[in-house]
C-alpha cells in the first residue's frame, strides 16, 4: 500500500515585521545623516549646509554614534557664509526599540540628534579634520582583486566595533569603513580620538525650524519599498 502524505505548514508572520524593518532603516539613515541641513528662514532664507566630515562608530555594546561637521555649501554664495555646525546622533539599536517595534508600539527609532555651532572651537575642529584627512591619504587598504565568492582578506578584527569616516575637500570625497585594524591602526585611532574631541564641543541648540534633507523618503511609511527598473521601460518611451 502506498501512502501519499501531505504536510501543511502554517507560517506565523508578525504583522509588525515591516514596522521593525522601517525603524531599523530610519535609524540607520539618521545615523548616516542628511544630505543637507537648512536653517530656519529667520536665520537664512536661502542657504544650506552639507557634510565636510562624518565619523561613525558601531560600538560592541550596540550603541551607534556619528558626529559630523556641516559647512555652508549654498550655490553662488561668496560671503556671509553660514557658520559651521556639529551634528551629533546616537542610537542604542540593541535597546528595547526592536522589541517595541515588533510589538507595534514603536514606529520611529529613539535616535538622539542634536545640532551645535562650532563657534570658538573652529581652530581645534580644523586640526581634527586635517589630521583625519592626512590619515586617509595613506589609508591601509588591502588589494584583493576581483572577489566573486565573498572571501575576505586575512586581517585582525577591530575589537571596539566598526568604524567609518567620510570627508571631502571640495574637489575630492573619500568614504572608508573599517571592520579591522590592519597593519596600520592610525586611522582607527584618529576616528575614535576625533569622536571624543568633537563630542566635547557639542552644545545643543534649539532646533525649532531647522530641517534636514535626505536622498531617501525617511518619513514615509513605505520606506522599505524599492523602485525597480527593468532596463526596457523608461518614462516617456
Amino acid at each position: 500500500m502506498q501512502l501519499n502524505l501531505t504536510f501543511v505548514a502554517t507560517l506565523r508572520v508578525n504583522p509588525h515585521i515591516h514596522t521593525r524593518h522601517r525603524v531599523v532603516r530610519t535609524g540607520n539613515l539618521l545615523i548616516e545623516g542628511p544630505f543637507s541641513i537648512k536653517p530656519p528662514p529667520a536665520i537664512d532664507d536661502y542657504g544650506w549646509l552639507e557634510a565636510e566630515l562624518r565619523l561613525s562608530h558601531w560600538r560592541a555594546d550596540g550603541v551607534i554614534e556619528s558626529i559630523a561637521i556641516y559647512v555652508d555649501d549654498s550655490t553662488n554664495r561668496e560671503e556671509a557664509f553660514l557658520p559651521p555646525m556639529i551634528r551629533s546622533a546616537t542610537w542604542n539599536n540593541k535597546s528595547d526599540d526592536i522589541r517595541r517595534a515588533l510589538a507595534g508600539d514603536l514606529a520611529w527609532p529613539n535616535v538622539n540628534v542634536s545640532l551645535s555651532y562650532v563657534g570658538a572651537a573652529e581652530g581645534e575642529v580644523d586640526a581634527i579634520v586635517r589630521g583625519i584627512q592626512v590619515c586617509l591619504a595613506r589609508v591601509p587598504f588591502v588589494p584583493v582583486g576581483l572577489v566573486a565568492d565573498r572571501s575576505l582578506p586575512d586581517l585582525p578584527p577591530e575589537p571596539r566595533g566598526r568604524l567609518a569616516v567620510y570627508t571631502r575637500n571640495g574637489l575630492q570625497a573619500v568614504e572608508v569603513e573599517l571592520w579591522t585594524r590592519g597593519t596600520d591602526a592610525a586611522l582607527n585611532e584618529a576616528i575614535l580620538d576625533g569622536l571624543d574631541s568633537l563630542r566635547s564641543f557639542v552644545r545643543p541648540i534649539d532646533t525649532a525650524g531647522w530641517r534636514e534633507s535626505y536622498r531617501f523618503p525617511i518619513t514615509r511609511t513605505d520606506i522599505l519599498n524599492f523602485d525597480w527598473w527593468d532596463y526596457l521601460n523608461s518614462p516617456g518611451t
